[in-house]
């Protein structure tokens, strides 16, 4: 009872020392003192109201030594055992048990798991090493493991170490990345270099700055090739116009 007390207090008037409930470690010591407290200060005081109450052993005849010295001995003793447990049980424990209830923080919630039945909400960032379920009830987030999707765009693993394909507002393979190298469907453009061993193309290859290879080699056909600075090679080969 006392936990969801100060647990209020905390978040709606941040009253200083408050938070201290939240942690476990304070409140078992707090449930040691107080169990310790009720039994030696209470203890006392229901042996003497039990006594007066006569409510004590009845010792039968057996003829054995130092058999009525149980006699009128208080029964019941357990009583203070039971509340030594259940009052500070009952003051500092968390007794929510998560069924319809929200686990909420305004800070950071670490743990070495987070198990529930119900919803986990947070409005930044969820973090973890592994993150498990089906996902089934996700929302703005593909339930398969092969993609990720934002709107119509998205980035598909078809199978195991299969090509990674990358679709673009609704338009499919617009680029593919594949062991061999990457096949783009529009214009690749570049602020750097572009190294590779082969540049393939169909359209046009347009550069404002120094093209250089060891050879050039083109069909020429009804195509050519230009340039605003330099065409450096060891062989310019074409049989249409330079």
């Amino acid at each position: 009872m006392l936990y969801q007390l100060f647990s209020w207090l905390d978040k709606s008037f941040d009253i200083p020392g408050t938070g201290m409930f939240q942690f476990l470690t304070f409140r078992i010591a707090m449930a040691i003192l107080l169990s310790l407290f009720i039994a030696t200060v209470y203890g006392k005081k229901m042996i003497l109201f039990l006594q007066r109450k006569q409510i004590g052993e009845t010792v039968r005849e057996l003829g054995l030594a130092g058999e009525q010295q149980k006699k009128g001995t208080p029964t019941m003793g357990g009583i203070i055992i039971l509340m030594s447990v259940l009052i500070p049980t009952l003051l500092f424990a968390n007794l929510s048990t998560g069924s319809g209830g929200t686990l909420s923080g305004s800070g950071n919630i670490i743990g070495g798991n987070l198990l529930t039945t119900g919803f986990v909400s947070a409005t930044g960032n969820v973090t973890g090493n592994y993150i498990l379920g089906n996902g089934a009830l996700l929302t703005g987030v593909s339930t398969s493991s092969s993609n990720i999707n934002n709107g119509t765009s998205n980035v598909t693993i078809a199978t195991a170490n299969a090509n990674v394909t990358v679709s673009v507002s609704g338009v499919g393979n617009v680029a593919v990345f594949t062991p061999t190298g990457l096949s783009v469907l529009g214009t690749v453009t570049a602020n750097g270099n572009v190294t590779g061993g082969n540049i393939l193309t169909a359209g046009v290859v347009s550069a404002t700055g120094n093209v250089t290879a060891n050879t050039f080699i083109s069909t020429g056909s009804g195509g050519s090739l230009s340039g605003s600075g330099n065409i450096i090679g060891g062989n310019l080969l074409t049989p249409g116009i330079v």
